[in-house]
């Protein structure tokens, strides 16, 4: 048995005159801390007196034995703790407190499991890092590629224009009997003023192939189609082939096409996959298709699992969607395209719209 400690703890202690019972009264807390030791055996020797500490350590013993008694403290993990008490009739003995101390081999264990705390807390936030860096690069990398497409179009679009003036000019010189006056088709982003003064004339703004084009892709009037950049958009990448992983014109995937069409169009950048677009808290989900809008995602679910997000797309007007996808349209072809939600291979699936939010609101 260790060494007696034969301080009485009656600093700490008070007595109250009772009856004709004599009772011990305490509360066992690990030393150095106030962390109650739940489950502790407190026991008066050389006696069956005994009782277990609850879950705020707390224990009272009652009908101790008159004179000198020997008092037990034990746990598993934690010192014997062994002190005197001289019992008198009639008292009730109250410890403020009974400190017991942990073992080295508990002591050591905590250590260890502390310091594989922090490792896993340090690796976690390495972890967050190299995923964040690696988020920021893809961003550059798409800003880069989507500036290099912007350029080109830009190109090709002057290289319109001046085809068009020259057939305009060519014209002209045919039918000499005629003569013809004509403006220089202004470049983009040019801006142009027309003044007519004292003149009855009704003017109507021409419609563009692109707003014909996609007119009748959709079944909707051409003055409906007032975001030419969108359907514009469209129309460079319609046809493109669907390739998982793909991010550029040699092939890209649903949720490459969609963050492409935000950044360029709408001047959001959004999420990688569709499911990280459709867990964004900047997407304001509903399930009823009545409410949805030009630029509102359009989420699907996989075939043979309603809680997996598999699929998303753009929605259009009437009904229609573009999206890339690895089914096959009427063509025979897969890649960018645009497809109708009523066509039972999307209803069954279609599982929610989402209004993207700015990151302002």
């Amino acid at each position: 048995m260790k060494k007696l400690f034969l301080s009485y703890l009656f600093i700490c202690a008070t007595t109250v005159a009772f009856t004709q019972t004599t009772n011990l009264k305490s509360k066992v807390i690990e030393k150095g801390s106030s962390t109650a030791v739940v489950g502790a055996i407190v026991a008066i020797n050389g006696t069956s007196l005994a009782e277990t500490t609850n879950s705020e350590g707390d224990f009272i013993i009652n009908n101790i034995p008159l004179g000198e008694q020997i008092v037990t403290v034990t746990k598993k993990g934690y010192k014997t703790k062994i002190f005197l008490l001289n019992i008198e009739k009639g008292f009730l003995f109250k410890i403020d407190k009974i400190e017991v101390e942990i073992t080295k081999k508990i002591k050591k264990e905590r250590e260890k499991l502390e310091k594989q705390k922090e490792k896993e807390r340090e690796e976690k936030l390495k972890k967050v890092k190299k995923e964040t860096k690696k988020a920021e690069k893809e961003r550059e990398k798409l800003e880069k590629e989507l500036a290099k497409q912007q350029e080109k179009d830009i190109k090709k679009k002057i290289k319109e224009n001046k085809k068009r003036e020259k057939e305009i000019r060519d014209l002209a010189k045919k039918d000499s009997g005629v003569k013809i006056e004509y403006q220089p088709i202004p470049k983009p982003d040019d801006n142009q003023t027309v003044s007519i003064e004292d003149a009855d004339v009704n003017i109507v703004e021409p419609v563009s192939e692109i707003q014909l084009k996609y007119a009748k892709i959709l079944g909707i009037e051409p003055s409906d189609i007032d975001n030419k950049a969108l359907y514009e958009f469209i129309d460079t990448w319609t046809g493109i082939t669907y390739l998982s992983g793909g991010e550029t014109k040699d092939g890209i995937d649903c949720s490459s096409f969609t963050q492409r069409l935000f950044t360029k169009v709408y001047d959001k950048y959004i999420e990688r996959t569709a499911k990280k677009q459709f867990d964004s808290r900047f997407n304001d989900e509903f399930s009823d298709r009545k409410h949805l809008a030009e630029g509102d995602l359009v989420f699907f679910h996989a075939y043979k699992n309603p809680a997996v997000i598999s699929h998303v797309g753009v929605y259009l007007q009437n009904n229609k969607f573009v999206h890339s996808t690895s089914s096959k349209a009427k063509t025979g072809l897969n890649g960018v395209q645009i497809s109708d939600l009523s066509d039972p291979k999307w209803s069954v699936r279609f599982s929610a719209g989402g209004k993207r939010l700015s990151s302002d609101n």
